[in-house]
């Protein structure tokens, strides 16, 4: 796991985040405790206020039960993230290619995989579109009914990847209006995203009211080589849901529309 990071920190996130996602009752208090840095400290270093030391990295890597290229690996970080003469920093990037080849020091396509198969990043992206909303950790999770800091991993992700800036007067916009995902082939990032989004459709048929969501559905027989044309009408219809929110002359709530037309009987020959 260590290897998919360029930073303590985002390491730290991401481990806190995985096993808040195993076990909700899990919190960075837990885990202060299980690595040997006190809760302020380990918070610290998440929100980039603190950096680790080379000690407590040895600490947190042994406590974590990581084999020892993962720990030189970790430890390299920390040393990178400390160093300041150009000469040093090209050294510990070096020794970062070497323990992981496959993949070099800052390439973001992992996070980008992340970026698609988590439900969140999504909505958090539209959220930055809502009037006078204050898009900050705190807020996110309660808009969302996510954790802390699952909205603080997310947040930090969007901004390195670029889907957010921030503007000089301190509000956030999305980098790009719309931007689309799509495989024809099998994809266990878009596979996984639509099941959360399926996840979040089926709650919502207890948590909101009929009249603030629109729900329905239509079985028929048809001839399956006209399933082309029917992905045309698909994208014709988000299409026209896109212009509607573009003419909404106020936007007070992100929503989420999702079309699935798929074979529910077998064929027979």
């Amino acid at each position: 796991m260590v290897f998919e990071h360029d930073s303590p920190r985002t390491f730290l996130k991401a481990v806190l985040l995985e096993r808040i996602q195993k076990n909700p009752r899990y919190s960075l208090r837990g885990m202060a405790k299980q690595v040997g840095l006190s809760p302020s400290s380990l918070s610290d270093v998440l929100k980039g206020k603190k950096r680790l030391s080379v000690l407590s990295a040895s600490r947190v890597a042994e406590k974590l039960g990581l084999r020892a290229r993962e720990r030189e690996y970790l430890i390299l970080l920390v040393q990178l993230d400390k160093a300041a003469p150009q000469e040093s920093r090209e050294m510990f990037l070096r020794r970062l290619r070497q323990l992981n080849p496959k993949r070099p020091v800052h390439d973001v396509s992992l996070d980008s995989f992340r970026a698609i198969s988590e439900w969140f990043h999504l909505p958090m992206l539209e959220l930055s579109r809502i009037e006078g909303f204050d898009l900050e950790p705190r807020t996110i999770s309660r808009a969302l009914g996510i954790s802390i800091p699952e909205a603080e991993a997310g947040l930090d992700r969007l901004i390195r990847l670029g889907h957010l800036i921030k503007n000089p007067d301190g509000t956030w916009q999305k980098s790009l209006n719309h931007w689309v995902a799509s495989s024809r082939d099998p994809h266990e990032a878009l596979r996984k995203f639509y099941r959360q989004m399926l996840d979040r459709a089926s709650e919502s048929l207890e948590a909101v009211r009929p009249t603030e969501r629109v729900t329905g559905s239509e079985t028929f027989p048809m001839d399956s080589s006209l399933i082309e044309e029917a992905r045309e009408l698909s994208e014709e219809f988000f299409s026209r849901l896109v212009e509607l929110s573009a003419r909404s002359s106020k936007r007070d709530t992100v929503f989420h529309a999702a079309l699935h037309l798929f074979p529910v009987t077998r064929r027979t020959q």
